[in-house]
C-alpha cells in the first residue's frame, strides 16, 4: 500500500479507530513510511458524535429504552401505525412524523429522534395508555409508565437543548461548501458554550485556543446555580426538591463528560485548524501578517522553495485584490496573477494555500458514497460489476446538478464515444458473466 501512495497526497480524512490511526502497522502509519509530511485528519464528525454518545451514558438508561422501544413498537406493525396516526390526527389535525431508529453509526440520529418524540409526547402517552389495556401488552404498559414519568421528559428536554449545538457544528463539517478557515472558531465556540454554562465568567477570560488544555472541573459552580435553559425550567415545574437536585446533578455530569470528551478527541484538529486559519484573505492582505515559515517548512513535498514561498506571502499586501469574500476565490485570483512577462508572480504561495484548503476535515462525503454503494449493491445485485457500479454512482452523484436533462458533455467525452471504447472487452464483466452462466447450469 505504501508503495502505491501518490506523492501528491498531502492529507487523508479517517476515523479514530486504531486500525486507521494506530502507531504500529495502521493505515496511516504505513502511508507515513512513504510520505512523512502526510497530514492525518481524524474526522471531526465522528469525534463529535462519539463525544455526545459517551456523555449520554451519564443519564438514566431508560431514556435509551424509550427511544428504542418507541421505534420498535411501530416498526413491525402497520396496524399500530394506522391506529396511532388516527389518534394523532384527532389531537393535532396533522399526520405524525415517523420515529427513526436510534443508530450508533448515524451521527445526527439521537438529536432528531429526541425532537420527534418530544413533539409527539402527549399523543404517544395517550396511545400507550389505551393499548396497554386493549392488547394486554407488557411492553405497552412499560412504555406508558415511561411516558407518564415527568423526569423522563425533563431529561429529554435537556438533551434536545444541549445536543442542538453539537448537531449544528456536525452539519457544518458535513457541508460541501464551507470556509475551512472559520471552522476553528466554530469548534472552539462549541466547547466554550458548554463550559460557559457551568463555569463563572471570570474563569473563562482566556484565549479560546487554551480551552483544550483548561482544567475546568476545579471551577464548576454549584448545581443550584447552573442555568439549564428556559425549556428545562418549564419541564421541571411540579418536581420536589430532591428529584430536581438529582436530575440537575446528572445533567451537570453530562456537561462535564461532554467537555472532557471534546477536549480529548479534537486537540489534533484544533492545532491543524489553528495553523490554516493564518491563511485567511484578511491576514494575507494585511501589512502586519503572521510568520508562516514553520507552516510552509512542514510541507516540503508541496513547497520546493520555502524562501520564495514566504517572500511571496510577505508581498501580497502590495497588490490590490478583488476577490476577498471566500478563501477559494481569493487564492485562485492570486494564483492566476501574472507579472509583465506572463509569469505567475505568486504561484508558489497560492499553490501551497490551495493545497491546504483541500485537506479533508471530514469524511462525510465518503460516508455518503458508502451508503450509496450499499443501496446500489444489494442482495439481489451482489455480483454487479465494479465498472457498472461506478457508472451508477457517478450518475447519482450528478443528479443534484440536473441529471441527464441539463448535462452537457465535454469535447473529450464526445471523442471517447466511439467503437473502440464502447465495445471494448471487459475481463471483469466477462468473468462475472461466466460465473452466472455456470450457476444456472
Amino acid at each position: 500500500m505504501a508503495a502505491t501512495a501518490s506523492p501528491d497526497l498531502i492529507g487523508i480524512g479517517i476515523d479514530g479507530a486504531n486500525v486507521m490511526t494506530g502507531k504500529h502497522h495502521s493505515f496511516s502509519s504505513i502511508l507515513k513510511e512513504t510520505i512523512n509530511e502526510l497530514v492525518i485528519v481524524k474526522c471531526i464528525c465522528h469525534s463529535l458524535h462519539l463525544a455526545a454518545e459517551y456523555a449520554c451514558k451519564c443519564l438514566p438508561r431508560n431514556l435509551d429504552f424509550i427511544i428504542k422501544e418507541s421505534y420498535n413498537w411501530f416498526s413491525y406493525s402497520s396496524k399500530r401505525q394506522i391506529e396511532y396516526a388516527k389518534l394523532y390526527e384527532v389531537l393535532t389535525d396533522k399526520k405524525p412524523v415517523k420515529i427513526d431508529k436510534l443508530s450508533g453509526t448515524q451521527w445526527l440520529a439521537r438529536y432528531e429522534v429526541i425532537n420527534k418524540i418530544i413533539d409527539q409526547w402527549d399523543a404517544l402517552k395517550l396511545h400507550f395508555s389505551v393499548v396497554k389495556d386493549k392488547e394486554r401488552c407488557y411492553m405497552a404498559d412499560q412504555l406508558y409508565h415511561m411516558f407518564n414519568t415527568q423526569s423522563n421528559i425533563v431529561y429529554l428536554t435537556f438533551l434536545k437543548h444541549m445536543l442542538k449545538n453539537v448537531t449544528e457544528v456536525n452539519k457544518m463539517f458535513q457541508a460541501e461548501n464551507i470556509n475551512p478557515l472559520k471552522l476553528l472558531d466554530d469548534l472552539l465556540s462549541l466547547l466554550y458554550h458548554y463550559m460557559n454554562i457551568m463555569l463563572p465568567p471570570a474563569r473563562l477570560e482566556i484565549k479560546k485556543t487554551d480551552l483544550i488544555n483548561f482544567k475546568f472541573k476545579d471551577y464548576v459552580i454549584r448545581v443550584e446555580a447552573i442555568d439549564f435553559g428556559y425549556s428545562f425550567e418549564q419541564a421541571t415545574s411540579g418536581l420536589n426538591n430532591y428529584e430536581l437536585k438529582v436530575i440537575k446533578e446528572r445533567c451537570r455530569d453530562f456537561l462535564i463528560s461532554l467537555c472532557e470528551q471534546l477536549q480529548s478527541r479534537i486537540p489534533d484538529n484544533i492545532k491543524l485548524l489553528e495553523k490554516i486559519s493564518l491563511l485567511s484573505p484578511q491576514l494575507a492582505t494585511s501589512q502586519i501578517k503572521p510568520n508562516i515559515t514553520e507552516l510552509v517548512a512542514a510541507f516540503k513535498n508541496i513547497c520546493k522553495d520555502i524562501d520564495t514561498t514566504v517572500d511571496e506571502w510577505n508581498l501580497l499586501h502590495m497588490k490590490k485584490w478583488n476577490q476577498l469574500s471566500t478563501p477559494e476565490e481569493f487564492w485562485i485570483e492570486v494564483f492566476e496573477y501574472q507579472n509583465s512577462v506572463g509569469q505567475k508572480q505568486f504561484g508558489n504561495i497560492a499553490r501551497f494555500v490551495l493545497a491546504m484548503l483541500c485537506l479533508p476535515f471530514s469524511n462525510a462525503s465518503v460516508e455518503h458514497l458508502f451508503s450509496m454503494m450499499n443501496i446500489i449493491k444489494n442482495k439481489l445485485r451482489n455480483r454487479i460489476a465494479v465498472k457498472t457500479r461506478n457508472a451508477i454512482m457517478r450518475i447519482r452523484c450528478n443528479m443534484p446538478q440536473g441529471g441527464c436533462v441539463n448535462f452537457k458533455p465535454t469535447v473529450n467525452m464526445l471523442k471517447k464515444f466511439n467503437s473502440e471504447n464502447m465495445y471494448i472487452d471487459d475481463t471483469e464483466t466477462g468473468q462475472e458473466e461466466i460465473i452466472d452462466i455456470f450457476s444456472c447450469i
